[in-house]
């Protein structure tokens, strides 16, 4: 089963989806343990402007902050490590959060 649909599909496949929401296990957004089943698969490069339906591309949110991301300017950036995906706020300054609040965030996202 292909993964990486690139530009010939915008919907993530259900092969696909598994694959995020083992990988992310939750809303990625800083802070927020919704878990998987309540999340959306979300392009980082939205789709219309050319970014592909692939694993490295597509990040869980919550309906709360897809919401977020789409009316109100924040962002999801992958680290510069590429182990965990960062989110930033519309000024585009991180949202760096302490530890006792991140949970599972700080465990690094399994590719």
């Amino acid at each position: 089963v292909p993964l990486r649909l690139g530009r010939s599909a915008r919907v993530v496949s259900p092969a696909l989806r598994r694959v995020i929401d083992v990988r992310d296990r939750h809303c990625v957004f800083a802070g927020c343990t919704a878990p998987a089943m309540w999340c959306q698969a979300h392009h980082l490069v939205h789709w219309e402007d050319g970014g592909p339906t692939d694993e490295r591309n597509l990040a869980l949110l919550c309906g709360h902050h897809h919401r977020a991301i789409h009316e109100r300017g924040f962002d999801l950036c992958w680290s510069p490590d590429g182990a965990r995906i960062h989110t930033l706020r519309p000024d585009r300054t991180l949202i760096d959060l302490p530890a006792a609040r991140t949970g599972a965030q700080l465990h690094p996202i399994r590719r």
